[in-house]
């Protein structure tokens, strides 16, 4: 199943608010990941992406332990 493009936009400016969020918040996230374009968006993951692809899991600045 193929996403339209609404709905790759939409998740495209989601990822991106929420790799700044967790970057505010003092987890490790680079800024290519911010600042990750929508072709690059659409590259990375396909225009038929699974929730599972788009899992996000990064660790604390100052605890590894907390991811």
């Amino acid at each position: 199943m193929v996403l339209s493009d609404d709905e790759i936009k939409r998740l495209f400016r989601i990822r991106k608010t929420v790799m700044q969020m967790l970057k505010d918040r003092g987890y490790f996230v680079g800024d290519f990941e911010i600042n990750l374009s929508k072709q690059q968006f659409i590259s990375k993951f396909g225009e038929n992406m699974k929730r599972e692809d788009l899992v996000i899991n990064k660790t604390k600045r100052n605890d590894n332990s907390d991811q």
